[in-house]
């Protein structure tokens, strides 16, 4: 999965969270199904990620994640340049 790439960031959601959100989004329960479903499973993902980012909270929280995955980031490019 992470061929070509320098790191990966997996955004971790649980599933039944997934499935609330989708459906106050206005989709059926099978849709919502279909879409989760589709997708490589959250577990697979995780073994890949040089970083996760939970998004289990608030915007806000989801904010500072990414925010922090940002400056690593930065920290992790400047060493190597």
């Amino acid at each position: 999965m992470s061929k070509g790439y320098d790191k990966v960031i997996v955004v971790y959601s649980p599933k039944d969270l997934q499935l609330k959100r989708l459906l106050n989004k206005g989709y059926s329960r099978e849709e919502a199904l279909k879409r989760i479903n589709s997708q490589m499973d959250i577990e697979e993902k995780l073994k890949f990620a040089d970083f996760i980012i939970k998004n289990i909270s608030s915007i806000e929280d989801l904010k500072k994640q990414v925010k922090e995955v940002f400056t690593q980031l930065k920290r992790i490019n400047d060493e190597k340049s």
